[in-house]
């Protein structure tokens, strides 16, 4: 199992779409690692889920894909779910709600 992040620009770097990310992040891959590999675990690399889950969506279009690819973006699931809770006990139902949110959100990419 590899768990690389996507390929995206410089943090000074004009953003790009989704579709743009996949297609870099497959012409890597598809040059680097072996077909035979069983799949690919994407880390967010500090990026939203909103844009990791756009960014594994876009790259399980592409049908030439020759391995499995999902998410281990542990990070991205959690960082805002952590900022609404804030530790206290009233934001918890706010917070599970992203969190599950989040997690649809990753599993639906993943397909």
């Amino acid at each position: 199992m590899l768990k690389p992040n996507f390929v995206t620009p410089g943090l000074d770097a004009t953003s790009v779409s989704a579709a743009t990310v996949a297609a870099a992040t497959f012409a890597v891959l598809r040059d680097t690692v072996p077909a035979a590999a069983p799949g690919i675990a994407f880390l967010s690399g500090g990026h939203s889920t909103v844009h990791v889950c756009e960014f594994l969506s876009e790259l399980n279009a592409i049908r030439e894909r020759p391995w499995q690819v999902t998410f281990s973006f542990g990070r991205a699931l959690v960082s805002a779910v952590l900022h609404i809770w804030g530790g206290d006990a009233v934001n918890i139902p706010a917070a599970q709600k992203a969190l599950l949110d989040n997690c649809r959100s990753a599993a639906d990419a993943a397909r």
